[in-house]
């Protein structure tokens, strides 16, 4: 990954599939990397900077020696085209905004969408020559919004799915999970609750948790999870009645 706010973002949007997600840097060693084999995937995230052959070759030498899925975002997308004989360089205007783009239905990468998409978009580098090994996927006027290798599973998009802007981008992101990857539906949503028990119960080893609840969805949630963790012996639920409850409703919280 490079670029924090990216990250986070595209964590959530994972997340909210059900799907775990493990964050590492840009320069991780091919040994690191080798290390995590229950991996379907790898994202690498957008961020300031261009892709530049030299991030292109680092990563020859790790993520793309793995025989694993890959989409590239904006800066990913970037260095993805660089790895693959493409030229990126400074576009003669940036794109900072929604746009609408044309894409390719054919793509699994955008399996059940319509041709014309709403996107966000934020960059001043682009593709200016496609390689060889990569076909274009999506476009706008006058810029490359999209690649995907010829033979392997690696795609790149120069905008954002993980935004709220990028109208179908949870479409993307799932069709690169479930079809692209291979994740069972089944077994994500079969898996999830323990996950997060899990991640818990790793979290907080053998101290006490003092929880805030407002009785809204998210920390009621986050209290029974807690509860069922760690046992109620180790949960101190307080309630906070911000003055703006209904009638009644803090007794009921």
């Amino acid at each position: 990954s490079s670029g924090i706010n990216a990250e986070y973002g595209i964590n959530r949007k994972i997340e909210e599939l059900g799907i775990k997600t493990v964050f590492l840097p840009l320069n991780s060693t091919y040994e690191t990397l080798s290390q995590y084999g229950s991996v379907k995937g790898i994202i690498i995230s957008g961020g300031p900077g261009i892709g530049t052959v030299e991030a292109a070759d680092l990563l020859k030498e790790t993520v793309f020696k793995l025989a694993l899925p890959i989409l590239g975002i904006c800066f990913g997308n970037q260095i993805i085209a660089s790895a693959f004989g493409s030229t990126v360089e400074s576009t003669i205007t940036r794109e900072d905004g929604q746009f609408r783009i044309n894409i390719d239905p054919t793509s699994i990468l955008f399996s059940g969408m319509k041709e014309e998409q709403e996107v966000l978009a934020t960059h001043g580098y682009g593709i200016t020559k496609i390689g060889p090994e990569l076909r274009v996927i999506a476009s706008s006027d006058g810029f490359i919004q999209g690649v995907q290798h010829v033979n392997r599973p690696i795609y790149g998009v120069q905008f954002h799915p993980e935004v709220d802007l990028t109208i179908h981008g949870r479409e993307i992101l799932r069709n690169f999970c479930y079809k692209i990857c291979g994740i069972a539906i089944s077994d994500v949503m079969k898996n999830r609750q323990a996950l997060c028990l899990e991640d818990i119960r790793n979290s907080v080893q053998d101290k006490t948790v003092l929880a805030l609840l407002s009785g809204g969805v998210d920390s009621t949630v986050l209290a029974a999870l807690l509860t069922k963790a760690l046992g109620p012996g180790r949960v101190l639920a307080i309630h906070i009645d911000n003055g703006l409850m209904r009638k009644n409703e803090s007794t009921l919280v």
